[in-house]
């Protein structure tokens, strides 16, 4: 059974690193003109949650994989991303889904410590 998730192996953590890109954009469009961004952020929240689920699922999986990627000089280097992009997420989701999105942010918070 866990043979279907050996494929989440090869996902790198840098994908992590272009899902804070696309959520932040979304962000940065419904901040700054929201008539625009209020249309397209909820959009770029999906392909940013669908590029950094991959790269959860990979750690969550794979433990060891997490460890030797924490000790890798450039690997280690690309995982606070995946926190960030968490956190800002959350940004989101916390106004449509409050209570999911506190766990959310609760988990992302501890990832960082």
């Amino acid at each position: 059974m866990l043979r279907r998730f050996n494929r989440f192996q090869h996902i790198p953590p840098s994908q992590a690193a272009l899902a804070l890109g696309i959520i932040g954009l979304g962000q940065a469009w419904s901040l700054y003109i929201p008539t625009v961004g209020g249309a397209i952020r909820p959009y770029l929240v999906v392909i940013g949650a669908l590029l950094l689920i991959p790269v959860l699922l990979k750690y969550f999986l794979n433990p060891k994989i997490f460890l030797a990627d924490i000790r890798h000089p450039l690997n280690g280097s690309l995982m606070a991303p995946m926190s960030m992009a968490l956190l800002v997420l959350c940004d989101y989701v916390a106004t449509v889904f409050p209570e999911p999105a506190h766990y959310l942010w609760l988990a992302s918070l501890s990832s960082i410590y």
